[in-house]
């Protein structure tokens, strides 16, 4: 091995972990925390894939881990920003099965805070939960829009309007664009460009509980597409190797923290060699840190190992693992890969 060849391996890129959907067309709307593609995993299970976390609220009566779960968009833009008509669902969350999620809404915790501009509060229950608890949310109200529909068609495929519980949010009604709508009722209009959908609540009778109205057309979000790499620095003396890892965003979307990011460096050198190393870190991308695309973080806590010479050689394993946890999407991206590394003077 030559010194060039230690100098290639520096900047060897590991894995690529997570893998990019349609892109919208020009200036879409992607506010914070929107809600997308709700489900039911008896009643409407969910079949495809947004590459973006999914939120899981469950559902009183069902086993555990089923339920309703939904995506809600990460990063994008303030909810705020653009003012949307009455109807668009913000912050979906279980009482307690999310109380420990940290699920806001510009600030807004819906389990606990009202109304505010912009934004009704809206709460539907789930039977068989402990009084007053069970779903909540928060709904655009209208407040702010300049009346111009067109701007709807900016928002992903999947977006979620009028959620509703008719058995506890009784006198619910939607005004949209001038009209008046109920997705519980099941004979009634439908928006232009939404499908009428039915989630249940296993507490209830049959075809009660939750119905809603999804966007039909239009794009999935745009996802970040992750790349992770190492560096490594070998102290003068040739006692020590300092690794840094780097997380890359090489999509069309921004990354949004907290990322869990694992790597090690082993050594299966034999006796004459020097002892194994067995050296592991976890490197914690921080909750709010973005990583734009064609931007990178790099690992603050870096690993130290010690140095030998060759032979032996050292692999050094890179997970990067959104939200702490591998999602549907990730099962098929996230994946541990190895590459052999061979220190030498």
């Amino acid at each position: 091995m030559t010194r060039a060849f230690l100098r290639l391996i520096r900047w060897s890129m590991l894995l690529v972990v997570l893998t990019g959907v349609a892109a919208f067309a020009a200036d879409p709307l992607l506010p914070n925390g929107l809600v997308i593609l709700l489900r039911h995993d008896t009643n409407l299970p969910f079949d495809g894939s947004t590459c973006w976390p999914r939120r899981f609220g469950g559902d009183m009566g069902m086993p555990a881990g089923k339920g309703f779960t939904w995506t809600a968009l990460p990063g994008g833009q303030s909810p705020n920003a653009t003012p949307l008509p009455q109807g668009f669902v913000f912050g979906l969350m279980h009482t307690i099965n999310n109380k420990n999620d940290g699920i806001r809404v510009l600030g807004k915790d819906p389990s606990k805070d009202g109304s505010f501009s912009g934004f009704n509060k809206e709460f539907g229950g789930d039977i068989g939960a402990p009084a007053g608890n069970g779903f909540c949310w928060y709904e655009s109200s209208g407040q702010g829009f300049g009346g111009d529909f067109s701007i709807v068609d900016r928002l992903p495929k999947g977006t979620i309007l009028g959620l509703v519980n008719k058995v506890n949010q009784s006198n619910y009604k939607l005004i949209y664009n001038g009209k008046t709508y109920d997705a519980s009722d099941v004979n009634g209009p439908t928006p232009p460009g939404f499908a009428r959908k039915f989630g249940g609540d296993m507490g209830q009778p049959a075809q009660k509980g939750y119905y809603w109205f999804e966007k039909t057309d239009g794009d999935l979000p745009a996802t970040p597409q992750l790349s992770g790499s190492v560096s490594t620095t070998i102290s003068a003396d040739k006692k020590t190797v300092d690794w840094t890892v780097i997380v890359a965003n090489n999509g069309s979307a921004d990354a949004v923290g907290p990322f869990n990011v694992n790597f090690g460096v082993t050594s299966n050198a034999g006796a004459n060699e020097g002892p194994q190393i067995n050296a592991f870190k976890n490197v914690q991308v921080p909750a709010g840190t973005i990583i734009s695309p064609g931007k990178s973080f790099q690992g603050q806590n870096q690993l130290q190992s010690a140095y030998y010479t060759c032979p032996g050689a050292y692999w050094v394993t890179v997970l990067i693992d959104p939200e702490q946890k591998v999602t549907q999407c990730d099962r098929s991206h996230n994946r541990y890969e190895d590459k052999n590394y061979c220190l030498q003077p």
